[in-house]
């Protein structure tokens, strides 16, 4: 649905492609453009200035490009930007208030998914971490129908935001936390055989780690601390704070 807020002076936001605005004079393409890459620059210094969307991929991605005076953009290149900040300002996530929006229901999809942890305060940290492991992200996002044939993708589509959050509440390094990681990527098949033979206790409360798998997989477990260990030596160097007991 176009942006209420947005006036465009070309047409509507569908005729904004190349193709068609190349049929245009240069001077309503750049007359246009100065307008509307005011509007976008504006949106982008906002989400800029936020405490919590500051280094977002919106702002990296377009911060650039939109910093290039208009007087200096050739003739030719006016459809493709103009088509480019109408994208912007059309996107969800174009605006300070999209990108909240869109925050907000990623959190709730993630707890309808079983996924807790993820909050306002945590959530630019975790957007980083899922996208330095986007390789997974078709494999591990929640999704709403379990498609047939992918059980083991299914029920590991939550592995990514629990290794988050292990490391948040653990103290555990990212690269400890990547290292384990890169075992699920590189034997996610051989992981998948085995959910489908039965061979994992599919009632288990506690996720399998990465060592017991290795065993039931046959390979040599690994020698360095492990995820969990490296837990729970987190945990007994910073014991949990109990209250006293009343006698």
């Amino acid at each position: 649905m176009p942006s209420k807020s947005i006036k465009y002076n070309l047409g509507d936001p569908e005729d904004y492609n190349p193709i068609t605005l190349s049929r245009l004079p240069e001077s309503e393409l750049r007359e246009e453009y100065i307008r509307l890459r005011r509007t976008a620059r504006d949106r982008i210094r906002r989400i800029e200035k936020s405490s919590d969307f500051g280094d977002s991929p919106i702002v990296t991605n377009n911060k650039a490009w939109l910093s290039v005076p208009p007087s200096g953009i050739p003739a030719a290149e006016l459809p493709s930007l103009l088509s480019r900040v109408e994208s912007l300002l059309e996107a969800r996530t174009g605006s300070l208030t999209g990108l909240r929006r869109q925050r907000a229901l990623t959190i709730e999809s993630l707890k309808s998914s079983g996924i807790h942890g993820i909050n306002n305060k945590n959530f630019g940290a975790f957007t980083q971490f899922m996208n330095k492991t986007q390789a997974f992200r078709e494999a591990y996002i929640p999704y709403p129908k379990r498609a047939k044939g992918s059980e083991a993708r299914d029920a590991a589509r939550q592995v990514r935001p629990r290794m988050f959050s292990l490391m948040q509440k653990g103290n555990i390094s990212e690269a400890a936390i990547m290292k384990e990681f890169q075992f699920f990527r590189d034997n996610l098949d051989k992981i998948e055989k085995l959910v489908r033979s039965g061979s994992l206790n599919r009632d288990r409360k506690r996720a399998y780690s990465a060592n017991e798998l290795r065993k039931m997989l046959g390979m040599e477990p690994e020698q360095s601390k492990t995820i969990r260990e490296a837990r729970d030596e987190a945990r007994a160097l910073n014991p949990a704070k109990k209250g006293k007991r009343k006698k």
